[in-house]
């Protein structure tokens, strides 16, 4: 989780607070560690830890020289935290290299589910109970092809769904924390819901891990780093001090507090693509300059499963305490209530709940 940087406690509240929180993030951390481990058995990506993209206790930033090589497997080498970008502004490369990971772990597991023609599947994260229902309708001459030349079209239509899966699973994740569910934490994980960073770190995540995975899996680490560290540079990324100083240079306008669960985020980024496909970055007010043109990274899209007749259903069935809430919402009195999630349908009204429940906060809103 990074060394513990308490330059920015000054009140002795917090500074008491912090001596007592520590064994808690560290009970969290030998957690998740445990079920790091287990998860992997399994096949599935690691977890790791997250961050805010404020100037506060125990959050840690990074540049480029602090990443290390990407790892699919626990690798104490790998280094994660918020970066700055002059082009994007903050990035969580945890989130980028997590969504990049279950892009991968799904892709493989489509590939199989294609190659033998099976119609459906479940699968869940390692950090939430929600189970993702997977229907998978095959054009009718998919059965009588030959087994190679099944594998041969299987593999880009796994990384489409993988990545379009992912995405949706990412963004339904913000969605659970929005409404107050919390995972391994202490302390109550709202203020991260839709921080001004996420959704757009999900989206380059995803991007650079299809773009990686498009070429096969072989050496997927090396070159998900390569594709990583290009694009930061692409992006213009800055110091590890120039990424706390563009943290600490919005306290009180977009967040305010210190410590983890109890900062409070006004800042929020509600683009996931519904309007035009692209999920944009949210820039600092220093660096809203006319001349640069934020890059947007787009929503994944099923253009392979398309084009080979090959269509998809995604239901999310929540099993989360919270799920009775969120079901309400998409639920109306003249129909059977629902169940399960569907994104396409559901998202877009959950949503408009969010920014309509964020204004009457207070908060700041980018969509």
């Amino acid at each position: 989780m990074g060394q513990i940087d308490n330059s920015n406690v000054t009140d002795l509240g917090v500074t008491r607070f912090a001596a007592i929180a520590r064994p808690l993030f560290l009970c969290a951390s030998l957690l998740s560690c445990s079920l790091l481990a287990g998860c992997h058995t399994r096949g599935e990506p690691r977890i790791r830890v997250g961050h805010y993209p404020t100037a506060t206790w125990r959050m840690v930033f990074v540049d480029l020289n602090d990443l290390g090589p990407h790892s699919y497997a626990p690798d104490a080498l790998e280094r994660n935290g918020i970066a700055y970008t002059r082009l994007a502004g903050h990035i969580d490369t945890t989130h980028v290299r997590s969504t990049a990971d279950w892009t991968k772990y799904l892709a493989e597991m489509i590939y199989q589910h294609l190659v033998e023609g099976q119609p459906y599947f479940t699968f869940k994260s390692n950090t939430e109970s929600s189970i993702y229902h997977v229907h998978l309708t095959y054009p009718t001459n998919w059965s009588r092809l030959p087994r190679r030349q099944r594998e041969l079209k299987s593999w880009t239509m796994a990384v489409d769904l993988g990545g379009y899966i992912i995405f949706q699973a990412a963004t339904w994740h913000e969605i659970l924390t929005w409404f107050g569910h919390r995972f391994l934490s202490p302390f109550p994980e709202f203020p991260s819901a839709f921080s001004w960073e996420d959704t757009y770190s999900n989206a380059l995540g995803i991007y650079l891990a299809q773009r990686v995975l498009h070429a096969g899996t072989a050496a997927y680490d090396r070159r998900f780093t390569s594709a990583l560290r290009a694009e930061l540079i692409k992006l213009d990324v800055q110091s590890q001090l120039r990424a706390r100083e563009a943290a600490a240079s919005v306290r009180g306008l977009w967040y305010s507090g210190q410590i983890p669960g109890f900062v409070k985020v006004r800042r929020r980024n509600f683009d996931i693509g519904l309007d035009d496909g692209l999920v944009s970055p949210v820039l600092l007010p220093a660096d809203s300059l006319p001349k640069d043109t934020p890059p947007a990274y787009p929503v994944p899209r099923l253009h392979a499963p398309e084009e080979q007749g090959l269509t998809m259903k995604l239901e999310i069935e929540p099993r989360e305490w919270i799920k009775g809430k969120i079901l309400r919402i998409v639920s109306t009195p003249d129909q059977v209530r629902v169940t399960r999630i569907l994104p396409a349908l559901h998202f877009p009204q959950l949503m408009d709940h969010i920014r309509h429940s964020a204004l009457k906060r207070g908060m700041i809103l980018y969509d």
